[in-house]
């Protein structure tokens, strides 16, 4: 707000310019000391700050919420990582590890096909009985 009382006469041009900055200059500084009155003179009790608290770590909380599928991913990664080391320490080298889990993945891809190709061998089987059933 310009002072109405001032005794210098109105220019136009570079002092009135400079004028206006100083004003606007000491009505910003106005702002910012009354903003910071009416912060520090109104006294909040302990139970609003604690729960202006908790609304906080809520919000926050939520906004830092991961995807559980990422997180699931992330523990297997994990967990397969620490097994790994763990058969690295056990066979004396990565490279032994390696061997243990090359054996072990053969020996569950045998276990789990044989029985998928003894009913495919049973299917085709039986389709072959079927064409020969129809001659």
């Amino acid at each position: 707000m310009r002072n109405p009382f001032r005794t210098e006469p109105a220019v136009v041009g570079p002092v009135d310019q400079s004028e206006a900055y100083r004003e606007g200059r000491v009505d910003e500084r106005d702002r910012l000391l009354d903003r910071d009155r009416v912060v520090t003179t109104s006294v909040a009790s302990s139970a609003d700050v604690d729960k202006a608290y908790q609304r906080g770590r809520q919000r926050e909380r939520l906004a830092r919420r991961g995807s559980p599928l990422f997180n699931s991913i992330i523990l297997l990664a994990v967990v397969v990582a620490g097994v790994f080391i763990y058969l690295a320490v056990r066979q004396g080298s990565f490279t032994g590890a390696g061997a243990v889990v090359d054996q072990k993945l053969d020996q569950t891809a045998h276990t789990i096909n044989a029985p998928l190709k003894s009913a495919a061998e049973n299917t085709g089987d039986a389709l072959k009985k079927a064409g020969q059933d129809l001659k």
